[in-house]
């Protein structure tokens, strides 16, 4: 398990942030020896990557180069699930407003009741 909150200075808009945090974590796992992995996501970027649809915009350019991670390492899966089944991410994306840091094998300590709460819910 790893979590990342990384700020982005730039001036994107929410698909481009949302498509790079994609591309990040999936580097971030490769990297750290934890494929084959299944990224959860809210954002509807998801969408584009799962369809092989590569947008003539701005954040077309980071969903081909998803698309081609993804193609070279086919032990990794996307799949959207709505905010109201993830407010971890959601919680860790506030979080990472203010805190560039990655966590390896442990728990962000601001996330640990609503990770428990995340699990419950799912149960």
């Amino acid at each position: 398990m790893a979590s990342s909150a990384q700020f982005v200075k730039a001036d994107y808009s929410p698909q481009v942030v949302e498509a790079i945090a994609i591309l990040r974590g999936l580097i971030i796992a490769r990297d750290s020896g934890l494929l084959p992995c299944v990224v959860e996501f809210d954002a509807l970027v998801v969408n584009f990557i799962n369809s092989g649809v590569t947008p003539l915009s701005e954040v077309g350019l980071v969903i081909h180069d998803i698309i081609l991670f993804l193609g070279n390492n086919c032990d990794c899966s996307i799949s959207f699930v709505p905010r109201v089944a993830n407010m971890t991410a959601h919680g860790l994306t506030k979080f990472s407003l203010s805190v560039d840091f990655l966590w390896m094998e442990d728990v962000v300590p601001c996330l640990a009741s609503q990770i428990l709460k995340d699990c419950s819910d799912v149960s």
